[in-house]
């Protein structure tokens, strides 16, 4: 995809992220149990080496740059993103809040807009600007990049938190529920989330007292992705038999 999509002058970023998610929706389903597991473990692998070559590679490249010009570049520039991606968000889930039955909460708008990293890519992009100037807007790229990932990327989870916005894991919940137990009589409250208010799962009670199980309702996309996509790219059996490979035996 990505030669395919460089070779027309289109973006080769773009063209492999849509396949990855075409794949992931399609293909992954007509491999067997063993091939699945096996796959998803080798691309984790491979992205977290591929993560940990880019970190080292933004890490090992602070120390080359001069930044003399480029902090007050980096803050304006800065300031224009956060700007930017509130004027892109905020308007646009208001238009498309008109035409949804489940509308998009501020808080989702919010941490849309809070968690809007610039990484690796933009640096890369930076590097192959050419003129005078390269350092300067290089330099400034990558304090961007790491008070992002630093400030923003680090402080998602708590303003995720802070929102009631995701569950506590299991080991979690078996702290609160020690620490609940320890405490004098019970009034002790955990800081640890409580997943009985959080909004995944107001929206599955809402789904279940509404008679449908979530996800039940479909928009126009998966009615067309069912009846046209689904049996194009799917195996036939793909979602009612555990594996393809048992299905080929029994023929």
């Amino acid at each position: 995809p990505y030669l395919l999509a460089a070779s027309m002058r289109l973006s080769g970023i773009m063209a492999i992220f849509v396949g990855g998610v075409m794949m992931s929706h399609y293909t992954q389903w007509n491999l067997s149990d063993e091939a699945r597991i096996v796959t998803a473990s080798m691309f984790k692998t491979l992205a977290f080496a591929a993560e940990t070559f880019l970190f080292a590679y933004i890490g090992l490249s602070a120390v080359t740059f001069g930044y003399d010009n480029a902090v007050p570049l980096a803050m304006g520039a800065m300031l224009l993103c956060l700007i930017g991606r509130a004027l892109n968000i905020f308007p646009l889930s208001l238009i498309v809040n008109q035409f949804r039955s489940k509308k998009i909460s501020f808080k989702v708008q919010f941490v849309l807009w809070f968690s809007g990293l610039r990484g690796i890519i933009s640096f890369a992009l930076a590097l192959n600007v050419p003129g005078a100037d390269h350092d300067v807007i290089a330099a400034a790229t990558l304090i961007i990049v790491m008070l992002t990932i630093i400030f923003f990327g680090g402080g998602t989870v708590p303003v995720l938190r802070g929102l009631n916005m995701i569950k506590e894991t299991k080991a979690e919940k078996e702290a609160r529920l020690k620490l609940e137990h320890d405490s004098e009589g019970g009034q002790v409250q955990s800081k640890l989330l409580d997943p009985e208010r959080s909004e995944q799962h107001r929206d599955y009670l809402a789904a279940n007292s509404a008679g449908k199980k979530p996800g039940q309702s479909q928009n126009w996309f998966e009615r067309l992705d069912e009846k046209i996509f689904l049996p194009i790219f799917r195996h036939p059996d793909a979602t009612h038999i555990a594996s393809v490979e048992e299905d080929s035996d029994d023929d």
